[in-house]
């Protein structure tokens, strides 16, 4: 496929920041926002793709309680914590926050539960029927 061309608008500030990126790299603008762009996009892909397979496996009734998760996760070497609401966990999004957890365990081995913690004091936005 023929690349096309595309008209972006940057900041003086972006722009800047750009060339300088471009000098380090000896890549031109063109190749580093053509990167970026595509990057950008293939996340925000991946990203929806996985919320339509989280909703998909909701509606199945595939998905576990907060509850149910929570232990999941602090059997994985992480303290107690208290105060968790009700809430409903698909199988990707408990993937996902088993990643999430890990990726956190590197900075500190408290952060993981600091997260649930937050996580349980967020306001619901929706509930389930098994709630």
């Amino acid at each position: 496929m023929t690349a096309q061309a595309v008209t972006v608008h940057l900041s003086p500030d972006t722009l800047a920041a750009l060339d300088r990126l471009a000098g380090r790299t000896e890549q031109s603008r063109s190749a580093i926002m053509a990167e970026a762009i595509w990057a950008h996009v293939a996340d925000e892909n991946a990203f929806h793709d996985s919320l339509d397979e989280a909703d998909a496996e909701f509606e199945c009734g595939e998905y576990i309680t907060h509850e149910e998760l929570v232990p999941q996760i602090r059997a994985r070497r992480y303290r107690k914590g208290r105060g968790l609401k009700r809430l409903a966990w698909s199988r990707t999004a408990q993937r996902q926050l088993f990643a999430i957890a890990d990726y956190y365990r590197q900075f500190g081995p408290e952060l993981p539960d600091t997260i649930l913690e937050r996580i349980g004091q967020a306001p619901l936005l929706c509930s389930s029927s098994r709630t």
